[in-house]
This record gives C-alpha cells, structure tokens and sequence, in this order.
C-alpha cells in the first residue's frame, strides 16, 4: 500500500509541473480523486 501512495504522490507532482508549464501560472492544485471523474476548473485553476 505504500508503495501505491508513493505512486499517486509522484503522478500528482508531475501533474502539477506539467499543469503549471502548460497554463504558465505557478497557482496551478491538481488532485486525485477516486469518487469524481476527470475535471478542470479552468476559472478556480484547479484541475482533478
């Protein structure tokens, strides 16, 4: 199971690079979530 976290902890840490490369803004949050599907809220700059 930890290695599973350490997973979702890298994935989530190149999610969020990629995300605040792509956009060009440095207040960029991705999040994994098991119960929503894929989302983003360009307006919150929040992308799960």
């Amino acid at each position: 199971m930890q290695s599973l976290q350490l997973q979702n902890d890298t994935l989530i840490d190149i999610a969020t690079f990629l995300a605040r490369r792509w956009s060009g803004k440095e207040n960029v949050i991705v999040g994994f979530s098991k119960t929503r599907q894929n989302e983003t809220r360009l307006k919150e700059k929040k992308s799960y």
